[in-house]
């Protein structure tokens, strides 16, 4: 059954993942094409610098969100926790498998993040953004904003 968006109907579809899905995160990642791939990282990255990256998850300051289906994951969401200037900031990472975009899962995984990021207190959250970016109008339409000078865009818990 889908929503008037195309998106699958579940119960439950975002799922906060644990070290027990490293397998799966990494899969989902090493899927992405290349595009998609810099998206998430800013940078070129290999297979073996992706399964190495989720190896070394500090899982105590990250939340990572997936939504989940049958076949496995088709967005992810990363919210990273540090200290910043003006107290706990989480810096959010979100990607969405491009045949499932269109669909407002990206949306809910942004809502969810926040609110993840809320819950352990952080005082702001960031995410890096382009120009024309589906994230730029979300961020604005979740009240956040968006600097395309920094590539920063910026949300309240």
């Amino acid at each position: 059954m889908f929503d008037s968006h195309g998106t699958p109907r579940q119960s439950q579809p975002i799922h906060r993942l644990t070290t027990e899905d490293t397998g799966a995160i990494v899969q989902y990642i090493t899927a992405l094409d290349r595009p998609e791939l810099y998206d998430r990282f800013l940078r070129v990255v290999t297979p073996v610098q992706i399964a190495d990256h989720y190896a070394r998850i500090d899982w105590a300051n990250t939340i990572i969100l997936g939504w989940r289906l049958d076949d496995g994951i088709c967005a992810l969401a990363e919210v990273i926790l540090h200290d910043g200037p003006a107290g706990l900031q989480a810096e959010i990472a979100l990607t969405v498998r491009r045949g499932w975009r269109g669909r407002a899962i990206g949306e809910q995984l942004l809502v969810a993040a926040v609110a993840a990021a809320g819950a352990r207190n952080a005082a702001r959250c960031l995410l890096v953004v382009r120009l024309g970016d589906d994230a730029s109008a979300i961020v604005r339409r979740l009240g956040g904003t968006v600097d395309f000078a920094t590539g920063f865009a910026s949300l309240a818990p």
